[in-house]
């Protein structure tokens, strides 16, 4: 079986996993924000978007579409250096949250307001939804900035443990050689084996650190922790 495969495999076993983290809707803006309930949105949030990236780019480069199977590269590479940036800095997971709420009450608000017909069944949906976030977020937000930390931030923090430069070049290579497929110009094709090969690291790392977190955080019933566990064993040792 080839390295592929066996991290389609794994991207499986982890899928069943992440079904059983449980998604409640909470009643009370502290039980919203609580930590087991963030971590129990966030992973499965980006766990799963990374997997289904990932399978997505493997059929694109079966279909002999290199070029946008570099641009999901590209965000499959962003998801993962932000999610390891949680991880170790836990404590602005809330920030994260609130960020992404305010992003969804603006579009909301803006389509709301330009994008419905004023008999349009989906308007009282995003009424509700925004008198939701408006709880959530204690009142009506601003617009934030966009995006909430750059890579650059991102890297900055994560880079204090490597050697002088090795950040910036680690950088260059997994994220702005893939911004280059992003958006259209004339540029060299990128090599699909290489494609592949960037985007598996970080998937593998990706599931790992979930199932870890889902371990440590108690996020999953008993039956589903040996398992996991397995998961966790395996992606080290394709890593």
């Amino acid at each position: 079986m080839d390295r592929h495969s066996e991290i389609l495999d794994l991207c499986a076993i982890a899928e069943h996993a992440l079904s059983q983290i449980p998604l409640e809707l909470a009643s009370s803006r502290a039980e919203y924000f609580a930590p087991r309930n963030l971590w129990s949105s966030e992973i499965e949030s980006t766990c799963n978007q990374i997997i289904q990236y990932y399978r997505a780019c493997g059929l694109l480069i079966s279909q002999e579409l290199p070029r946008p199977a570099a641009a999901l590269a590209r965000a499959i590479h962003e998801a993962y250096y932000r999610f390891k940036y949680l991880a170790e800095n836990e404590c602005e997971l809330k920030d994260w949250e609130q960020w992404q709420l305010a992003q969804d009450y603006q579009l909301a608000k803006s389509s709301l307001r330009h994008d419905l017909a004023p008999d349009d069944e989906v308007g009282p949906d995003l009424e509700r939804a925004l008198e939701r976030l408006e709880y959530l977020l204690d009142g009506a937000p601003t617009q934030r900035p966009h995006p909430w930390r750059t890579t650059s931030q991102i890297f900055r923090a994560l880079e204090t443990d490597l050697p002088d430069g090795r950040g910036k070049a680690l950088r260059r290579h997994v994220i702005g050689f893939f911004s280059d497929y992003v958006h259209f110009r004339r540029s060299i094709e990128p090599p699909p084996g290489l494609t592949m090969w960037s985007v598996g690291l970080p998937v593998l790392l990706t599931i790992r650190r979930g199932m870890v977190l889902c371990l440590d955080k108690e996020l999953l019933p008993v039956r589903d922790r040996e398992p996991a566990n397995e998961n966790v064993t395996e992606c080290g040792r394709l890593v």
